[in-house]
């Protein structure tokens, strides 16, 4: 069968005359896709908190420990009841 039985009579398809509206179609896709990542990716920024206020803190030395030091992981021993 010939091309105008099946085509009524267009021409055989030329990839260069598609292009014409094949590129720019596919660059403004990636543009818009590109632009709609954006700004789903700066909305979603929380901002960031304030800082807390400054913690007064002061620091004793205790009294050095005198006779036997217990052994790390030694049970203290349980005071017995009350009567």
């Amino acid at each position: 069968m010939s091309a105008s039985a099946w085509g009524y009579g267009l021409p055989p398809d030329d990839p260069a005359r598609r292009a014409y509206w094949v590129v720019p179609l596919a660059a403004l896709l990636v543009l818009l896709a590109v632009l709609g990542l954006g700004e789903l990716l700066s909305a979603g920024t929380p901002r960031a908190p304030a800082p807390p206020p400054p913690v007064q803190a002061e620091i004793y030395e205790l009294p050095a420990v005198k006779g036997p030091v217990p052994a790390a992981g030694a049970r203290h021993p349980v005071p017995a009841p009350a009567p």
